[in-house]
Protein backbone atom coordinates (compact mmCIF):
# COMPACT_ATOMS: atom_id res chain seq x y z
CA UNK A 1 0.00 0.00 0.00
CA UNK A 2 0.87 3.59 -0.36
CA UNK A 3 0.07 6.20 2.46
CA UNK A 4 0.18 9.55 2.42
CA UNK A 5 3.29 11.63 4.25
CA UNK A 6 1.29 13.99 6.12
CA UNK A 7 -1.15 12.08 7.80
CA UNK A 8 -0.73 8.42 6.76
CA UNK A 9 -3.73 7.98 4.69
CA UNK A 10 -3.77 4.85 2.55
CA UNK A 11 -3.86 6.68 -0.97
CA UNK A 12 -2.38 3.86 -3.22
CA UNK A 13 -3.00 -0.36 -3.33
CA UNK A 14 -1.92 -3.03 -5.26
CA UNK A 15 -2.69 -6.75 -5.44
CA UNK A 16 -0.97 -9.31 -6.45
CA UNK A 17 -1.36 -13.31 -6.32
CA UNK A 18 0.32 -16.04 -8.87
CA UNK A 19 -0.75 -16.91 -11.39
CA UNK A 20 -1.66 -20.42 -10.97
CA UNK A 21 -3.51 -19.72 -7.91
CA UNK A 22 -7.29 -20.43 -7.72
CA UNK A 23 -9.73 -17.72 -7.89
CA UNK A 24 -11.02 -16.64 -4.65
CA UNK A 25 -13.96 -18.26 -3.31
CA UNK A 26 -16.37 -15.53 -3.13
CA UNK A 27 -16.27 -14.54 -6.52
CA UNK A 28 -20.24 -15.27 -6.99
CA UNK A 29 -20.82 -12.92 -4.31
CA UNK A 30 -19.85 -9.81 -6.79
CA UNK A 31 -21.98 -7.67 -7.67
CA UNK A 32 -23.69 -8.49 -11.12
CA UNK A 33 -22.04 -5.48 -12.81
CA UNK A 34 -18.98 -7.04 -11.94
CA UNK A 35 -19.33 -10.15 -14.02
CA UNK A 36 -19.11 -9.11 -17.79
CA UNK A 37 -15.44 -7.44 -16.49
CA UNK A 38 -14.27 -11.11 -14.65
CA UNK A 39 -15.79 -12.59 -17.77
CA UNK A 40 -13.39 -10.29 -20.39
CA UNK A 41 -10.18 -10.83 -17.94
CA UNK A 42 -10.95 -14.60 -17.68
CA UNK A 43 -11.01 -14.72 -21.39
CA UNK A 44 -7.68 -13.08 -22.11
CA UNK A 45 -6.43 -15.14 -18.53
CA UNK A 46 -7.05 -18.35 -20.79
CA UNK A 47 -5.69 -16.78 -24.23
CA UNK A 48 -2.39 -16.42 -22.62
CA UNK A 49 -2.45 -19.78 -20.19
CA UNK A 50 -3.13 -21.57 -23.40
CA UNK A 51 -0.59 -19.89 -25.11
CA UNK A 52 2.20 -19.94 -22.68
CA UNK A 53 4.88 -21.96 -21.99
CA UNK A 54 5.98 -19.91 -18.46
CA UNK A 55 5.39 -21.72 -15.15
CA UNK A 56 2.35 -20.46 -14.02
CA UNK A 57 3.69 -21.05 -10.66
CA UNK A 58 6.89 -18.74 -10.78
CA UNK A 59 4.09 -15.88 -12.69
CA UNK A 60 2.81 -13.00 -10.36
CA UNK A 61 0.00 -11.65 -11.41
CA UNK A 62 -0.76 -7.84 -11.19
CA UNK A 63 -4.58 -8.08 -9.96
CA UNK A 64 -5.74 -4.58 -9.09
CA UNK A 65 -4.13 -1.39 -7.99
CA UNK A 66 -5.70 2.05 -7.66
CA UNK A 67 -5.02 5.47 -6.62
CA UNK A 68 -7.07 7.40 -4.62
CA UNK A 69 -8.38 10.54 -7.13
CA UNK A 70 -6.62 13.47 -5.38
CA UNK A 71 -3.10 11.82 -5.26
CA UNK A 72 -3.33 10.76 -9.00
CA UNK A 73 -1.16 11.57 -11.36
CA UNK A 74 2.25 11.62 -9.14
CA UNK A 75 3.68 8.21 -10.42
CA UNK A 76 2.22 6.49 -6.64
CA UNK A 77 0.55 3.38 -9.14
CA UNK A 78 3.87 3.40 -11.25
CA UNK A 79 5.76 3.15 -8.19
CA UNK A 80 3.60 0.33 -6.48
CA UNK A 81 3.83 -1.87 -9.40
CA UNK A 82 7.71 -1.17 -9.73
CA UNK A 83 8.03 -2.02 -5.93
CA UNK A 84 6.07 -4.53 -6.44
CA UNK A 85 7.91 -6.10 -9.29
CA UNK A 86 11.15 -5.48 -7.74
CA UNK A 87 9.44 -7.65 -4.56
CA UNK A 88 8.49 -10.56 -7.34
CA UNK A 89 11.88 -10.91 -8.43
CA UNK A 90 13.78 -11.04 -4.96
CA UNK A 91 10.58 -13.95 -3.96
CA UNK A 92 12.05 -16.26 -7.64
CA UNK A 93 9.18 -15.58 -9.47
CA UNK A 94 10.00 -15.65 -13.34
CA UNK A 95 8.07 -12.56 -14.65
CA UNK A 96 4.51 -10.98 -14.41
CA UNK A 97 1.58 -10.50 -16.22
CA UNK A 98 -1.61 -7.83 -15.90
CA UNK A 99 -4.60 -6.78 -17.48
CA UNK A 100 -4.44 -3.25 -18.33
CA UNK A 101 -8.28 -1.98 -18.56
CA UNK A 102 -7.89 1.45 -20.07
CA UNK A 103 -5.34 3.80 -21.52
CA UNK A 104 -3.79 4.99 -18.10
CA UNK A 105 -2.85 1.27 -16.43
CA UNK A 106 -1.72 0.44 -20.83
CA UNK A 107 0.46 3.92 -20.51
CA UNK A 108 2.15 2.52 -17.14
CA UNK A 109 3.29 -1.08 -17.83
CA UNK A 110 3.93 -0.73 -21.51
CA UNK A 111 5.74 2.99 -21.81
CA UNK A 112 6.97 3.24 -17.76
CA UNK A 113 7.72 -0.39 -16.63
CA UNK A 114 8.72 -2.37 -20.85
CA UNK A 115 5.70 -4.84 -20.30
CA UNK A 116 4.68 -6.46 -23.61
CA UNK A 117 1.46 -6.49 -25.25
CA UNK A 118 0.58 -10.51 -25.53
CA UNK A 119 -3.21 -10.74 -26.19
CA UNK A 120 -5.88 -7.88 -26.48
CA UNK A 121 -9.86 -7.86 -26.77
CA UNK A 122 -11.82 -4.99 -27.93
CA UNK A 123 -14.77 -3.75 -25.75
CA UNK A 124 -16.85 -3.21 -28.36
CA UNK A 125 -16.51 -7.09 -29.77
CA UNK A 126 -16.62 -8.40 -26.39
CA UNK A 127 -20.05 -10.20 -25.76
CA UNK A 128 -21.37 -11.09 -22.59
CA UNK A 129 -24.22 -13.95 -22.47
CA UNK A 130 -24.84 -12.53 -25.59
CA UNK A 131 -24.98 -9.04 -25.21
CA UNK A 132 -22.23 -6.40 -26.23
CA UNK A 133 -21.91 -4.83 -22.48
CA UNK A 134 -19.49 -2.47 -23.35
CA UNK A 135 -21.00 -1.15 -26.54
CA UNK A 136 -21.07 3.05 -24.38
CA UNK A 137 -17.21 2.59 -25.28
CA UNK A 138 -15.36 3.92 -27.41
CA UNK A 139 -14.61 1.45 -30.86
CA UNK A 140 -10.25 2.08 -30.17
CA UNK A 141 -10.76 0.91 -26.46
CA UNK A 142 -9.32 -2.46 -25.56
CA UNK A 143 -8.31 -4.90 -22.56
CA UNK A 144 -4.73 -6.43 -22.77
CA UNK A 145 -2.86 -8.55 -21.16
CA UNK A 146 0.47 -7.91 -20.84
CA UNK A 147 3.91 -9.76 -19.89
CA UNK A 148 7.05 -8.77 -18.63
CA UNK A 149 9.66 -11.78 -18.06
CA UNK A 150 12.55 -11.15 -15.52
CA UNK A 151 16.00 -11.30 -16.51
Amino acid sequence: IARANENGTVVGFMITERLAAAPPNDLENLSEKFQPVMALLGDLDEQYKNATTANQANTLRLFMGGVKQPYRGRNILTTLVAETLNTGKKQGFSGAIGEATGPISQHVLVNKLGFKHRFKIYYHAFAYQGENVFSHLEPSDYCVLVEKRFG
